[in-house]
């Protein structure tokens, strides 16, 4: 809906297949324009198949406390740009992951002689 003309209201139709994957993206802003369509064509079963084994999904990695993320690695299918509104599929070849990890580091508290 248009937050300015109320009656202007389109439509936006997403269209999966049996797999639940996203074939289509329908786009139509108001009733007076015509629908954009935008494809997503399929990726191959081996492509997939890699892709499956690779990225981190999104209840593959369950957190039941944040310490349990020390020594954990996410593997992001999408990176997003925020300022610019952008979201930007990743590829296996651009390597991106995030690592928790925690460094501990000890620092022994010299104490001074006390003169006297």
């Amino acid at each position: 809906m248009n937050a300015r003309d109320a009656l202007s209201q389109g439509h936006l139709k997403v269209m999966v297949n049996k797999y639940t994957m996203v074939e289509l993206v329908i786009f139509k802003r108001s009733p007076k324009e015509k629908e954009i369509i935008f494809y997503l064509p399929p990726i191959s079963k081996n492509l997939q198949q890699m892709e499956r084994g690779y990225f981190t999904d999104r209840e593959e990695l369950m957190i039941a406390e944040p310490d349990s993320l020390w020594g954990k690695t996410i593997y992001p299918f999408l990176r997003i740009y925020q300022s610019k509104k952008i979201q930007q599929p990743l590829s296996m070849g651009d390597s991106t992951s995030i690592s928790f990890i925690k460094e501990v580091t000890i620092e022994e508290k010299i104490k001074k002689r006390e003169r006297g």
